[in-house]
């Protein structure tokens, strides 16, 4: 409550923010927060991990803005779901043929 926070990457922007509900000096859920009032960022996905698990507090993170959650310990496979789900593909990919060497516009598959 009442926190400030800087954003050093703020120049170059940031695409998804992975952070833990307890830090040392700030809190996950300020953080989430802080995020989804800054209208420049709101629609960055904003996942939390922590330890605390339990249907009300997930709930109430969700409630303030937090895009997912993830308990500790954290498995890579759920993390990588969810930044995958998040991180959406562009509208086309470019591939190099591996044949030629040559680029080949490709629409994503899913």
């Amino acid at each position: 409550q009442g926190t400030r926070f800087s954003f050093p990457v703020s120049r170059h922007g940031f695409d998804i923010v992975l952070t833990d509900v307890k830090m040392p000096q700030v809190d996950g859920r300020d953080l989430a927060l802080a995020i989804r009032a800054w209208p420049e960022r709101r629609h960055i996905p904003v996942i939390l991990m922590s330890g605390a698990v339990g249907p009300t507090f997930i709930m109430d993170l969700l409630k303030d803005g937090v895009s997912a959650f993830i308990p500790k310990p954290v498995c890579s496979q759920p993390l990588l779901e969810y930044v995958d789900r998040y991180l959406k593909c562009p509208p086309h990919v470019v591939q190099t043929n591996s044949k030629n060497g040559e680029s080949d516009e490709k629409s994503p598959s899913r």
